[in-house]
């Protein structure tokens, strides 16, 4: 219990602690789509999963990913290239729609197209079974097994047990405390203002910040910059920052060749995003701009060439 600083194991065993951390990560999402007990489906979280879609792929010629984010692109990539014909369904207007503006997204579209994947956009899944999945106007994409790559789901059980307070995750302060004292969460299965990074990176960031505040260290928590690079289709791409937060108000400033593609939205002298294709060296020239008001100004160009 929170009040005698104890808490009970599995076993039955009983662990003290003077300051406790929640990080017990996420499990995949799933869509509001009915799935029978036939279907044959797959998520990619852990080891054990890898080796199961590995199985599965040996003995099928085709695939559904359902999510078209960096992980689904990633896996559909991978599958392309065992030869299995893949479809790609994501529920709305773009693929990656997080990490790519309108632009970008459509030349990583183009080179997934180019590879034989069918993408199937503003799609919502009604069903998954043996056959595959069915989507809302009755349309079915045949699949031997379907891949979930539909975002994360914190795992919030143990919190809600203690009554720290949750959201769509464990809420967490700047101090990476929740609202239980001396009870701490990093990770997926947390979120700060307002905000559930799902990143592998942030995580290590949330985590070193409560493991200083709980030796005692008080260490502010800002926030973190999304970052996420990736190659699909043999082509590099990747973004800095936050698209959610970009504005149509916001100045953009884009540099197109071919498939080198680059843009910064900018609000007064702040970088908002950095999305980068086809040229990813230079997306970590912006670290330091983004989200930290320094001044761009004239160099903005200098550094998207």
């Amino acid at each position: 219990s929170l009040k005698e600083k104890d808490m009970e194991l599995e076993g039955g065993e009983f662990i003290e602690f003077d300051k406790l951390l929640i990080a017990t990560g996420s499990a995949p999402g799933l869509p509001a789509a009915n799935i029978t007990d036939s279907a044959n489906i797959c998520s990619v979280r852990t080891i054990e999963d890898l080796v199961e879609l590995k199985k599965i792929s040996s003995i099928s010629s085709s695939a559904a990913i359902i999510g078209g984010g960096v992980l689904g692109l990633e896996i559909a990539d991978s599958l392309m290239t065992l030869g299995l014909n893949i479809s790609i369904i994501e529920s709305g207007n773009r693929i990656a729609p997080l990490f790519l503006d309108k632009q970008a997204s459509e030349i990583i579209e183009d080179a997934l197209i180019e590879k034989g994947i069918k993408i199937y956009k503003g799609a919502k899944v009604t069903e998954i079974n043996s056959q595959g999945v069915l989507l809302e106007k009755g349309r079915e994409i045949s699949a031997d097994f379907v891949v979930m790559t539909v975002g994360i789901c914190p795992c919030v059980s143990l919190a809600n047990k203690i009554g720290a307070k949750v959201k769509r995750a464990i809420v967490v302060d700047d101090y990476m405390q929740t609202s239980c004292e001396d009870v701490y969460a990093a990770g997926d299965c947390c979120e700060h203002k307002d905000i559930i990074y799902g990143l592998w990176g942030v995580a290590k960031e949330q985590g070193e910040i409560a493991a200083l505040n709980m030796t005692g260290k008080k260490t502010l928590y800002k926030g973190s910059v999304f970052a996420v690079k990736s190659s699909v289709a043999g082509i590099e791409m990747g973004c800095l920052g936050n698209l959610k937060k970009v504005k149509s108000s916001d100045k953009e400033i884009c540099v197109c060749k071919g498939n080198k593609y680059a843009k910064m939205f900018i609000r007064g002298q702040e970088v908002i995003a950095v999305v980068v294709v086809g040229n990813i060296e230079k997306l970590f020239e912006f670290r330091n701009y983004i989200n930290k008001n320094k001044d761009i100004s004239g160099k903005e160009e200098q550094l998207l060439k």
